[in-house]
């Protein structure tokens, strides 16, 4: 499967769900991936208590910066009940816990996803994770 394929598959894939934020996430320090996973999911439930809806979602892939130090995570986050200032109280909580957060509202236009898979290479370790509820998907 080449590159293109596999990008358009999970593009195909994504862009079939409904999506409220966008987000890079990033981490104080050098913390291991299982310690930075821990904090996310602190962080992704407390979301969904505050914000959540019954069919509220997320993906989440890791990614490392230049050297293969600097692990951040890019997020999609979906079926929430929008309150006034949650995005900024959920980007206030998650620099509480680990780092930095720059969460957007979330612009299909905007190419979000095609940005958290641009890591995405056949054969190569491309973490992905996510909790995504059928009945969250875009009806067409």
């Amino acid at each position: 499967m080449s590159r293109r394929d596999l990008v358009n598959a999970y593009r195909e894939w994504l862009t079939s769900y409904a999506w409220n934020w966008f987000g890079v996430l990033t981490f104080r320090g050098y913390p291991s991936a299982t310690k930075a996973k821990r904090v996310f999911d602190v962080w992704i439930a407390e979301i969904e208590q505050d914000y959540g809806t019954n069919d509220f979602r997320w993906v989440r892939v890791k990614e490392y910066g230049a050297e293969y130090v600097n692990l951040h995570f890019h997020v999609l986050v979906g079926g929430l009940y929008l309150r006034p200032a949650c995005r900024q109280k959920a980007m206030f909580r998650w620099q509480e816990l680990a780092g930095e957060a720059n969460i957007f509202s979330f612009v299909g236009h905007l190419n979000g996803i095609s940005y958290i898979l641009k890591t995405v290479r056949p054969g190569q370790d491309f973490e992905i994770d996510f909790r995504l509820q059928p009945a969250a998907k875009v009806r067409s």
